[in-house]
């Protein structure tokens, strides 16, 4: 590993990364049109062996999350390695947080589910633009 990154990497690296926050902060705020954005349109999002292939069976995917649930996913050590100019491969820790907020009340609610995850993602540059191609999650913790 190299520990001065080129401009390129360095470029690489902080639009990958962007593109990780982007997903987790778009998903907590149900903004599912954004989120299908930063996705190619043959991409897979495998979610601990439930696989959606397409942006349309992703699409439908998050239409069906509960409408009442308030999440928050957390990503932290990002890491982005570069795969060549048009590829790369990124993944982080995730912490998971749900609840139920079914009343509709004022935040704060009270956490009903925790977990922690990684993400591990594959990005590809389309049209001068990078994009998650592939996205699994895996399970380590849950409380």
């Amino acid at each position: 590993m190299n520990p001065t990154p080129t401009a390129d990497q360095a470029d690489t690296e902080s639009a990958c990364s962007r593109l990780i926050v982007d997903f987790a902060n778009s998903l907590d705020r149900k903004d599912y049109p954004q989120v299908l954005k930063l996705f190619t349109e043959d991409a897979t999002l495998d979610r601990a062996g439930l696989v959606m292939r397409g942006i349309d069976e992703i699409r439908n995917f998050l239409e069906a999350r509960p409408a009442h649930a308030v999440t928050r996913h957390l990503c932290t050590n990002i890491r982005v390695h570069p795969q060549g100019h048009d590829a790369a491969e990124g993944s982080c820790y995730l912490q998971f947080f749900q609840s139920a907020n079914e009343e509709g009340h004022p935040l704060p609610v009270q956490v009903a589910a925790t977990a922690v995850a990684d993400y591990f993602v594959g990005f590809v540059r389309q049209s001068g633009h990078w994009r998650i191609q592939d996205f699994r999650i895996r399970p380590t913790f849950q409380g």
